[in-house]
């Protein structure tokens, strides 16, 4: 008999096995001290390690899912270290201790080699990132934002990244099987976003309380609601741009999924696509339009010229009619602001439709002469009745030049698009119209124009923003090298800034003999909150142990609310205070207070129809800090409240900005770079950009033009926010890029799929 010869195993797969191990015991051990859902967490861990085992690549559909539906912070209170942080690590426990890893060469990919190990050893000796072990199985104590740990929050997504591309890598050589999974995953999160905002938005409760018909779509369409929508992102406590983020990062990957071969992820992807863009309008973000609509541009381009698309035979036909098409455009942009957009392509595209599916000479030509003379009404209309457009006669003259262009620039253009394969002209109908539609509705509401008009207000406020934001740092050399550290910026402010105090408030939470006070200073905007399960119409008692020498004015108030609150809100609560007689001005004692709280209509709806209940305590008079030692709230002799002495520090307990947001972010990717990492740091990112630019326009793979549209799409939202301070926009950020930067001729796909 034959005995089967066994391999040794190298350094590098024993190297590999230990750190995977290492993985899957942090995930285990964080899971069962993690404070809400212990059993189900673990339940779904194990049938999320049994689904890897059968299909390895079911992560890519599984991450995009989660990454957008479970956000468990604002009930766990665990703001650190979360349960996004156990899937990530469960993931790349299991890969690597099966070794089902590649690692790219060094002769290969030295510089990227160079240039990645450097700026991660940065991050990693910058942020302190050790200090994340202390986390895994304690809760948080003081306010996150001031602590040092906080750089090491923004950081790990860069580590975690940096674990996962070797099974990126070695996935990838899997291809078509590579690119449906993670189409698929992303398009299917963009599902689940489409209706978690119609859910935020109240939608889903007029459809539920009225069914299909005027009021839905009303609601539907409706460009006059609050501004702005968080999905489930916990990280917006304090605003940000965590689902622009998100958006943008999405996008190219759906729409590489409209080149793919398979008929069901076409129309998977453009279902993904039109949800997208319905989620982008109603944000009302000005720099997420740009950056939606560049990230689009440059995806195609690079699509198109892998295709083969740019010659100077393909492009000679096409000139001449989209310059006059083009030229058309911006008159009508100029009369009617962006509505003349929608118009405008949606007759090019009707126009299309009809050259393509009718011969009659006669009827042709009435379907084309009908559609663009309702398109030049259009036109009329919307120009004299435009709010925000005077009506002069140098508009007047424009929009006659229009009209006399859109036949001529129409035909001449809808003649190329004729040409085009039927199947790849009915997709854009599909995807356009719908979006088309949006941008006529949204365009046009109030919401918008409001945002359109308050720019140059905006832009001042935010220069003068980065401008204390600088005045904040170190001005030594060293800092000027290396910055002042991966998220210093909170805690260098408001040292610099002590009276931003007043408008944000503040709070903390620390030990004490009896387990733990928090200290609840007040401003204007800061509150603190637990989610808890409230019937409409209940008469509850609220009891607390204080001090509160200063006679601040404390109140209570129950509230239905998602993330933050917009800014014209109509909001359902109900509240009342401590009255100044109950809070001695002058006692070394804890007071024992109590009083009668009616919920109202506070948990009237149901889970599908309005927003979770959440009590609040905040601290309304500024300047003051009130130390509370017990808070809760009793039903019937049973209390509500989780952690109601604070012996657990922040467990169950959140804190929310609804308004004041500038001190928490730096609101510039850039500046952030420079702030935290000073030159080296911003000069390594940059390089690393270059290299992926290089990269993805001399690569074949769609793959790699999507994942680099993405990237520049968080690079342009970058321009006026932050969306980087997101555990999980940072991991999609930093993956693709090092994918890109460590693509080579062994990586890249074949053109099978274009």
């Amino acid at each position: 008999m034959r005995i089967a010869e066994v391999r040794p195993q190298t350094w590098t797969e024993a190297m590999a096995m230990g750190i995977g191990l290492i993985f899957l015991l942090l995930a285990l051990y964080g899971i069962v001290y993690f404070p809400i859902f212990n059993e189900a967490i673990l339940v779904f861990s194990a049938l999320y390690l049994l689904v890897l085992q059968r299909y390895p690549l079911s992560w890519l559909l599984v991450f995009p899912i989660v990454g957008i539906s479970l956000d468990l912070t604002q009930s766990s209170g665990r703001f650190l270290i979360s349960e996004w942080d156990f899937l990530i690590w469960l993931t790349i426990g299991w890969f690597w201790f099966r070794r089902d890893v590649h690692f790219p060469s060094w002769g290969v990919h030295r510089w990227a080699w160079m240039l990645a190990g450097a700026y991660i050893a940065l991050s990693a000796w910058q942020s302190h990132i050790w200090q994340l072990l202390s986390y895994i199985d304690s809760s948080q104590w003081h306010n996150p934002y001031y602590l040092e740990v906080y750089g090491a929050k923004l950081a790990k997504s860069l580590l975690w990244a940096a674990l996962l591309l070797p099974v990126v890598l070695q996935q990838r050589n899997t291809q078509q099987a590579f690119s449906h999974w993670l189409v698929t995953g992303v398009a299917a999160a963009c599902f689940v976003m489409f209706i978690t905002i119609l859910w935020e938005r109240g939608v889903l409760s007029v459809l539920f309380n009225q069914g299909f018909g005027y009021g839905f779509i009303n609601t539907l369409l409706d460009s006059s609601s609050s501004y702005r929508t968080t999905g489930l992102f916990s990280e917006m406590h304090t605003g940000g741009e965590v689902i622009d983020g998100v958006i943008v990062l999405s996008l190219p990957i759906v729409l590489w999924g409209l080149t793919l071969k398979s008929g069901l992820l076409k129309a998977l992807s453009a279902g993904a696509l039109i949800c997208l863009l319905y989620v982008t309008f109603v944000g009302f973000t000005r720099t997420t339009y740009v950056a939606v609509f560049l990230s689009i541009i440059l995806f195609l381009s690079l699509y198109l010229k892998n295709s083969c698309f740019f010659t100077r035979e393909n492009l000679k036909p096409w000139l001449m009619p989209a310059l006059l098409f083009l030229m058309t455009l911006f008159m009508a942009i100029q009369v009617t602001g962006n509505v003349g957009i929608a118009i405008l392509m949606m007759t090019l595209l009707g126009a299309a439709m009809v050259m393509l599916l009718t011969d009659s000479f006669w009827v042709k030509r009435l379907l084309l002469a009908l559609g663009i003379g309702f398109a030049i009404y259009q036109l009329i209309i919307n120009h004299f009745n435009h709010k925000w457009i005077e009506v002069e006669a140098s508009s007047i003259a424009i929009l006659t030049a229009a009209c006399v262009l859109v036949p001529v620039s129409t035909l001449l253009l809808a003649e190329r698009l004729r040409r085009l394969p039927a199947k790849q002209l009915f997709i854009a109908i599909i995807v356009l119209g719908p979006a088309l539609v949006l941008t006529k509705q949204m365009f046009g509401g109030y919401q918008m124009g409001s945002r359109l008009e308050n720019i140059s207000e905006d832009l001042n406020t935010r220069f003068s923003h980065w401008s204390r934001v600088l005045a904040s740092g170190d001005q030594s050399a060293k800092t000027l090298i290396f910055g002042n550290g991966v998220g210093s910026f909170p805690r260098n402010y408001l040292l610099h800034n002590p009276e931003s105090l007043k408008e944000t408030g503040s709070f903390d939470i620390q030990r004490s003999a009896g387990g733990g006070v928090m200290l609840l200073g007040g401003g204007h905007d800061m509150a603190v909150a637990q989610r808890v399960a409230i019937h409409p119409g209940t008469q509850l008692r609220v009891t607390a142990r204080i001090h509160n020498p200063e006679n601040a004015r404390l109140g209570v108030y129950l509230c239905e609310r998602n993330v933050i609150f917009a800014s014209n809100t109509a909001r359902q609560c109900s509240g009342a205070y401590f009255t100044n007689s109950e809070s001695p001005q002058l006692n070394s004692e804890p007071s024992e207070l109590s009083l009668t709280l009616t919920s109202g209509n506070v948990g009237k709806g149901t889970i599908f129809t309005s927003w979770p209940a959440f009590f609040h305590v905040k601290n309304y008079s500024a300047g003051t800090v009130v130390k509370i030692h017990e808070l809760q709230l009793w039903l019937e002799g049973q209390p509500l409240l989780h952690n109601a002495e604070f012996a657990q520090g922040s467990d169950h307990w959140f804190f929310y900005n609804d308004f004041v947001h500038l001190p928490w972010h730096i609101k510039n990717t850039y500046l952030q770079w420079y702030y935290d990492q000073g030159i080296a740091g911003l000069l390594l990112l940059l390089s690393m950009f270059g290299v992926a630019l290089i990269k993805a326009y001399r690569e074949t793979p769609t793959a790699s033009a999507a994942i680099f549209s993405g990237i520049v799409g968080v690079a342009i939202v970058g321009v006026f926010g932050t969306p980087l301070d997101s555990a999980r926009v940072s991991l999609l950020f930093y993956l693709g890029l090092l994918s890109l930067i460590f693509i080579g001729k062994a990586e890249t796909d074949t053109k099978h799929e274009q």
